[in-house]
Order: C-alpha cells, then sequence, then structure tokens
C-alpha cells in the first residue's frame, strides 16, 4: 500500500467498506475515519470463535491456489464436504499444525491435484478477510503459481465433482463469494478485501 498526499492508505484494498467510504466498518486501515464521524458498528464474534487465554483472537487460515493457462483457471466443482457443495472454487485448504503458509499450500497441491510444486514457485496475490456470520471469522491467502509440471488431476474425488479449466473474465456459477471477489480482483492489482462484513456490521 502507498500513503496518498492526505495521509490515507490506497490503492490496493478492495473491501466493500473502503469502497463505499467509512461507515461500513470493513477496512479501518486502508479507510481512516474522517474527524467527527461517528465510531462503527463492532460486530459481536461467534460464541464458537477461537481467543487466547487473554481474549486475544486467533484466526484460521485458508490457502488458495490459482492456476492460470490461457487467460483460464482452475476451478473445483465442490462436493461431499457439507459446505458449499455445487459451488465452484479454487483448490484450497486449511492451515495445519506446524505450516507456513507456503507449505500448506504445497501440501494441498499435492493432496488435490497430483502436483508437486516448490515454494518458490507461489506468490502471494490476495488474501481476503472473510466472516459471514455461519462460522469463524477467517484469513484466506491466494497463490498464484507461477509455474508447474504435470498435469492437475483430481485427487479428491470424494471432494470434488470435477476439475476444468474457465475463463478468468467469465467465470461459472455459482461461485464460493470470496473466491469470486479474489479472482476479480487480483488481476487489478488488488491485494486485500473483506468479505461478508458490510452486511453484518450494518445489521
Amino acid at each position: 500500500m502507498t500513503v496518498g498526499a492526505a495521509g490515507e492508505l490506497g490503492g490496493r484494498c478492495g473491501c466493500s467498506g473502503h469502497a463505499q467510504g467509512w461507515g461500513g466498518a470493513v477496512c479501518r486501515v486502508a479507510s481512516p475515519r474522517p474527524q467527527g464521524a461517528a465510531m462503527p458498528v463492532t460486530p459481536t464474534f461467534p460464541a464458537t470463535a477461537i481467543t487466547y487465554a487473554d481474549g486475544r483472537y486467533r484466526s484460521v487460515i485458508g490457502v488458495h491456489l490459482i492456476l492460470l493457462r490461457d487467460d483460464k483457471v482452475l476451478l473445483g466443482l465442490r462436493a461431499g464436504t457439507g459446505w458449499r457443495d455445487g459451488h465452484y472454487h479454487v483448490p484450497a485448504g486449511t492451515l495445519e499444525a506446524g505450516e507456513t503458509a507456503p507449505a500448506g499450500a504445497v501440501r494441498e497441491a499435492a493432496e488435490e491435484l497430483g502436483l508437486d510444486l516448490r515454494e518458490e514457485d507461489l506468490e502471494l496475490v490476495h488474501t481476503v478477510h472473510h466472516w459471514t456470520g455461519e462460522d469463524d471469522p477467517r484469513l484466506h491467502l491466494f497463490f498464484l503459481v507461477r509455474r508447474w509440471s504435470g498435469e492437475p488431476v483430481n485427487a479428491e474425488p470424494h471432494k470434488c465433482a470435477g476439475l476444468s479449466w474457465y475463463p478468468l473474465a467469465d467465470l461459472p456459477a455459482p461461485m464460493v463469494n470470496f473466491t469470486a471477489v479474489a479472482l476479480k480482483l487480483f488481476p487489478q492489482g488488488v491485494t486485500f478485501s473483506c468479505v461478508g462484513w458490510p452486511e453484518l456490521a450494518s445489521s
């Protein structure tokens, strides 16, 4: 991010609250509160939220793989998972204990696609802070895979009904919502967005 003449961080944030101005309580870093403006509503986290003993929140981290070929992106159709089944999504998973984010992405590529990636071939291109109220807030890290060898395969057919390449500019429906946001924004150079928070904060 860069700091403008007025002191506002801008140009790299895709939060709905940032785009709409202060009031959505979505992106406090990228959209400072104007002088005299009312403080935004603070969402109430679900009782299931994981916290440290001193009350600090610790978030689940998701790692997501963006594989591009001829302006098309690799998507899987979720099935049999109990979460967003019937929706399209990039290959993804959550970090396991002791993993760095790149290591987790490499593991997911092997488990879901049968690909042997190297961490140096991954580039973090977008981060989503996501909360719908159905689950704990999560941070989703989207890695662009710069290089790979071999052909991706559906290595987890019990979780994925099939893999296909779709035009990045014309994504299929329905998509997992925060994935659709990330795939729309990262080609524009936008590196951060919040999904789900504005509606909850203003309700």
